[in-house]
């Protein structure tokens, strides 16, 4: 539905809980959270010059998941996670595949984007152990390749973080038996220990099984591929990662919202969410 006024009856709820605001006691204010898909009520549209921020910017925050955006704005703070943390690892891969969706070179990491490596529940149920075991072995190696890709495009981790994952089976017995006593990332290594473990793979040499899986070729391309279609390209998206002795978004949101900050001096908050896909579980 267009041109129907939505966007208009939102700005007037918006201004009459603010007005209210204004007749309330500090303890008593009313916050309101916008999420904004198209930012219209974040940034000043053409057609009117101005936006519900600019009204009541020393009310409110806002922040951005458009790198363009937070270019633009100094007081645009932009949406971060930690790249590397697996409880939001599906989500920041998310925004991460929206913000290359933007990019120029989009068409080289279509395979890169299309690659399964969460672990579903419900697998379990229909699955039997053995089988679900393996699925998750699948999974996390991939996503270990994933995380060596994010070092490489300089997505900070902290200095005492592991990647864990199973090292792939070589299809020569005695090749792989020395393999494995020579290899254990299970115990969990360095990212660079990890880079170069993957970076070194023969994919010929490797077990017949892992070749059926497009996912790996996927991932080691951007991996081991330089400049358009390679991790370089992806140096620019790094700034969307909570950097070591950074500030996570979502810190910064509850800190304001606390500790007689907050909804006693920053009643709005307007969350831009250009790739669409900003959950509920991230605030």
């Amino acid at each position: 539905m267009t041109r129907t006024g939505k966007s208009n009856t939102i700005k007037i709820v918006i201004m009459a809980i603010e007005k209210l605001n204004e007749q309330r006691t500090q303890d008593q204010q009313i916050g309101q959270i916008i999420f904004d898909v198209n930012g219209e009520y974040t940034f000043a549209n053409q057609q009117d010059q101005t936006c519900i921020y600019d009204k009541l910017q020393d009310k409110a925050l806002r922040f951005s998941a458009s790198a363009r955006k937070v270019e633009e704005h100094e007081d645009v703070l932009v949406i971060q996670y930690d790249f590397y943390n697996n409880a939001t690892l599906e989500e920041s891969f998310g925004l991460l595949c929206d913000e290359i969706a933007l990019l120029k070179q989009a068409d080289y990491f279509k395979a890169f984007m299309g690659v399964s490596m969460f672990d579903r529940e419900e697998y379990r149920e229909r699955e039997d152990q053995e089988e679900y075991n393996r699925k998750k072995r699948t999974n996390q190696r991939k996503r270990a390749i994933y995380k060596c890709i994010l070092h490489r495009a300089k997505f900070g981790s902290a200095g005492y973080y592991k990647v864990y994952f199973h090292r792939f089976e070589l299809t020569d017995g005695e090749q792989d038996k020395q393999d494995k006593a020579r290899y254990k990332p299970h115990e969990g290594i360095p990212p660079e220990q990890a880079c170069l473990y993957f970076e070194n793979l023969d994919f010929n040499n490797l077990h017949d099984k892992y070749k059926q899986d497009k996912d790996y070729q996927a991932l080691l391309t951007v991996l081991k591929a330089t400049h358009v279609s390679g991790y370089e390209a992806l140096m620019g998206l790094n700034h969307l990662h909570s950097h070591q002795g950074g500030d996570d978004y979502k810190k910064n949101h509850r800190s304001s919202t606390a500790c007689g900050k907050g909804y006693i001096d920053r009643s709005l908050y307007c969350f831009h969410a250009n790739a669409r896909k900003i959950h509920q579980r991230t605030l």
